[in-house]
């Protein structure tokens, strides 16, 4: 499984239209490669949950780029990225460790 096509949206969609740009070129990259990996049969479960978790990571560093983390943004991110209630506390948690700075 690559996660490129995830990658090159992000950068695409964010030079394009800035950080809500680049969390729906992001998005639309992680559609397109999980349509492919749909046809290559199931994903291993460790790089799934590493996936995801540097999805968060990423978005919540790119709506910290320009300084502050907006609210947009936020329900952008939640918009997009349906999160099962269950798993809101968790994804808060990763989201809210990324965005506290953009390095790292």
């Amino acid at each position: 499984m690559s996660i490129w096509g995830s990658v090159l949206g992000g950068a695409a969609g964010f030079t394009i239209g800035g950080p809500i740009g680049g969390l729906i070129g992001l998005a639309a990259g992680y559609a397109v490669g999980r349509g492919i990996r749909g046809l290559c049969g199931p994903a291993d479960a460790t790089k799934s949950i590493a996936f995801t978790i540097g999805v968060i990571a990423l978005s919540a560093k790119m709506a910290r780029a320009d300084g502050v983390v907006k609210r947009v943004e936020v329900d952008t991110f939640k918009r997009l990225f349906r999160v099962p209630p269950e798993e809101l506390d968790t994804v808060g948690h990763v989201f809210d460790l990324a965005r506290k700075d953009t390095h790292g």
